[in-house]
């Protein structure tokens, strides 16, 4: 086609010509080519390259490749951005390993501990015997053994990490901070409806209420304290024992509890047993003592003494003391996944009509996170934090700790967070799956119907909880559950008006 464009005679045409004669334009008789390529283009392409020699049709391809292609075959190991990092490419993430000298894992072994400090790296090995049981604490390595939950990977990921971060090239090997994350940074991030915003601060910290922002950091100092990391090490040892595959975790404060015993009451009346691994996290030392009573794992709340998380729940997501029992939730599914648990993350108010966890077990293969569909075309979709499947691999930690690290920004949503980094550049590489709505379905008007004979878990999303469930005959918390108590049920006397 080049060619033809300076050829000095009109090409044959197999087509008779015109009987009436059209006047031609002054510039069409010096290229009639032209015109004749846009009433015919891909007949006067192949007229082109019939006409041209091979020599010339060579000549001309290797023209082609030259013009198209060269620019893009230069320096394709990347290039520099300064003098200083001239040795390094900016994306080529082996000439970073190679430059460090080690690569993170990119799944972590159940068998491993997953979190542990520099300080303490050389002292596990040490304790730890053939059996692979630890001989301080008699805890197998899955459990952590150091004294306290450190987030560093160790020197070497670290200076791995100070690379990462000058080139951003890969999956990060640490968590980001709040810093490093820019979720309102709009060259960056894409902005949606109901997402981060701040105009002022790519961080986005200048435009949170500073009280909230203080809280949760001081909430998340005393979780990761000496004496609290302790108490959960002693309880997930137990959990580690006697568990199944998986570990049920959902927080929950005394508003709630009617709510967790409606999905425990569901799961014993079809016979679904959830006792040896169900780890609960309550936020209040009542609910605390009434879920030992029953004889559950929960982790014990001495961290409200120094705290304190409204026990009242009224109906609605992220008010009053739901947003702090949100976070500890989120904390506690990053300790679980980081010491090699699978974990299964629920809301209180789901009801399970069959067993979800051999479905869960086989669409986990080859992914890091599964969660239901929120029908969402705004920053609080499309995942569900409602339910979630998280395995223990190496990207889901750093995910969940950079969730973590973002909480004293997230407002009243947790959702709406893990949507944000879900989307965000640097986890693009999390394996995250969307479960069908027709097995992990929503009670409302739009799904609840054309699912209800295939759901394996309900969730009642909104509000009015307990009303609806009651009139779809999936409140299993009344007088035919051995664990119903009327104290407890916060619509007895009130059925039609209870939102709760």
């Amino acid at each position: 086609l080049i060619a033809s464009a300076f050829l000095p005679s009109p090409l044959s045409s197999p087509h008779p010509p015109r009987t009436r004669a059209r006047p031609q334009r002054p510039e069409m008789r010096a290229s009639p080519y032209i015109a004749r390529f846009f009433r015919r283009p891909f007949h006067y392409i192949k007229e082109a390259y019939t006409a041209v020699g091979t020599k010339e049709l060579v000549l001309i391809n290797i023209f082609v490749c030259a013009v198209f292609l060269l620019p893009n075959a230069i320096n394709l190991d990347g290039y520099a951005v300064s003098e200083d990092e001239a040795a390094l490419p900016l994306n080529s993430h082996a000439a970073a390993v190679k430059a460090v000298g080690t690569s993170p894992p990119l799944e972590t072994p159940r068998e491993q501990p997953v979190l542990m400090s520099s300080s303490s790296s050389s002292a596990s090995t040490s304790n730890t015997n053939a059996s692979g049981v630890n001989q301080k604490t008699n805890l197998p390595l899955s459990v952590i053994s150091n004294s306290e939950f450190s987030r560093a990977e160790g020197e070497e990921n670290v200076k791995l990490h100070s690379v990462w971060s000058t080139h951003h090239t890969g999956f990060p090997p640490k968590a980001l901070s709040i810093e490093q994350a820019r979720l309102c940074d709009t060259k960056l991030q894409i902005t949606l409806k109901n997402g981060f915003r701040c105009a002022k601060d790519p961080t986005c910290q200048k435009c949170q209420f500073p009280g909230e922002v203080k809280k949760s950091k001081e909430l998340m100092k005393i979780w990761n304290s000496d004496a609290e990391v302790e108490s959960r090490k002693a309880v997930f040892g137990r959990l580690h024992a006697n568990r199944q595959e998986d570990v049920i975790v959902m927080g929950i404060n005394k508003g709630m509890l009617h709510l967790w015993l409606n999905w425990l009451c569901g799961c014993e009346d079809i016979g679904i047993d959830v006792k040896r691994s169900t780890l609960v996290v309550p936020t209040d030392k009542e609910t605390y003592d009434f879920i030992k009573k029953l004889g559950y794992y929960a982790i014990k709340p001495s961290w409200t003494e120094k705290f304190n998380v409204d026990p009242v729940y009224d109906g609605k997501a992220g008010r009053r003391g739901h947003r702090w029992v949100n976070d500890v939730l989120l904390y506690t599914c990053l300790d679980l996944v980081a010491n090699g648990f699978d974990v299964i993350a629920q809301d209180v108010d789901i009801v399970w009509a069959h067993d979800p966890r051999p479905y869960l077990r086989e669409a986990a293969k080859g992914r890091d996170i599964l969660t239901s569909l929120a029908p969402r075309w705004d920053g609080m979709g499309p995942a569900n934090t409602g339910f979630m499947y998280l395995k223990s691999t190496f990207r889901t930690k750093i995910f969940l700790e950079t969730a973590m690290n973002m909480s004293p920004i997230k407002g009243k949503s947790d959702q709406m967070l893990l949507n944000v980094l879900l989307r965000h550049q640097v986890f693009r590489q999390v394996h995250f799956e969307i479960l069908p709505i027709s097995l992990f379905t929503l009670m409302n008007k739009q799904n609840w119907p054309k699912h209800r004979k295939t759901a394996l878990v309900i969730h009642a999303v909104s509000i009015r909880k307990t009303k609806r469930l009651r009139a779809d005959k999936l409140l299993y918390f009344n007088t035919s559950c051995a664990h119903y108590d009327e104290k407890l049920d916060p619509c007895v006397d009130d059925t039609e008006g209870c939102i709760l």
